[in-house]
């Protein structure tokens, strides 16, 4: 398949944002539990399906060197959680947690 010319902006700018904030990149290879926390606002649509939030975002944690992968050899639990209070613009807060 071939990602979207969307998709592919969505990734640059997620990875110039971690660049910019020097988010770290640890190389997890341990089993993780991925936890996303979407805050909705401008940009956001309740009509998504869910289950296509996580997507991107687990394969931009890869992309970005923080897991080896997204399969489930690597994530073992995946939490997506919508906080309806609006805040000026939509975006997702990432927590991996690695499992012992």
């Amino acid at each position: 398949m071939r990602k979207s010319r969307n998709y592919r902006m969505w990734q640059s700018s997620a990875s110039l944002y971690a660049m910019t904030a020097a988010v770290p990149r640890p190389q997890i290879k341990k089993p993780v539990a991925v936890e996303l926390i979407v805050r909705t606002g401008h940009g956001w649509r309740s009509s998504r399906d869910i289950d296509n939030i996580a997507k991107p975002i687990l394969d931009w944690l890869v992309q970005w060197g923080i897991l080896s992968t997204d399969n489930c050899s690597v994530v073992r639990s995946l939490l997506v959680t919508i906080d309806t209070m609006p805040r000026a613009v939509a975006c997702v807060d990432v927590t991996v947690s690695v499992l012992s």
